[in-house]
């Protein structure tokens, strides 16, 4: 599904570089109050388009941290 056809996602554009979170239940679950998800920060490593068929474009992320958070 193309994230431009998703009504969160509208007139959002992600750029090679940029830092968002993503929330996923089934995979990260929920903080430990058992109602709140889980966001893991990534970056946006890269991007594919499509152009015949706008519904195999892809995007990957890697995980994120800051320098702070690498030394712990």
């Amino acid at each position: 599904m193309r994230l431009s056809s998703l009504e969160e996602f509208k007139g959002k554009e992600f750029e090679i570089g940029d830092i968002c979170s993503i929330i996923d239940r089934q995979y990260f679950g929920y903080l430990s109050d058992m109602t709140t998800p889980y966001k893991e920060k990534v970056i946006v490593s890269e991007i594919s388009y499509f152009f015949d068929e706008p519904k195999k474009d892809t995007i990957k992320v890697q995980n994120y941290k800051t320098q702070f958070e690498e030394l712990f």
